[in-house]
């Protein structure tokens, strides 16, 4: 026990720092960090002490991609890429003058608003636009 804590205050910091810089995101390189050293301890017993320092920083990088992975499938599947319909379109179905007004108001706003939302709650919509 006594050497994990050791490894852990060791290498946290740069764990946290290499998780934070990949994924520009604070809980998620927390959560990173912690998958990081679960993963350490597990396999303490088979870690090569000369290499160890290389297999964290392996493991904390493809922990990484795995992370941003499941980040992507989920905001693709709860915003289908080829879905581009706005709520006020669903809402506003009928000619109306004054809604289609409202609506192309309520359209600019709300796409102003996520344009200025950072990269992990932004949707697949907006991502790639520049920001105003």
């Amino acid at each position: 026990m006594r050497q994990f804590r050791k490894l852990v205050d060791q290498h946290k910091q740069r764990i946290y720092g290499f998780a934070l810089h990949y994924s520009g995101n604070r809980e998620d390189a927390e959560e990173i960090t912690q998958d990081v050293l679960l993963s350490l301890w597990r396999h303490l017993h088979t870690a090569q002490p000369d290499k160890l320092p290389a297999w964290i920083m392996r493991g904390t990088r493809n922990t990484c991609i795995d992370a941003i992975r499941k980040r992507q499938n989920y905001r693709a599947r709860v915003v289908p890429e080829n879905q581009d319909m706005l709520i006020s379109e669903t809402i506003a179905g009928d000619d109306d003058p004054v809604q289609q007004v409202e609506s192309a108001d309520f359209r600019r706003l709300v796409e102003l608003a996520l344009q200025h939302l950072s990269e992990p709650y932004r949707p697949l919509s907006s991502v790639g636009k520049s920001r105003t």
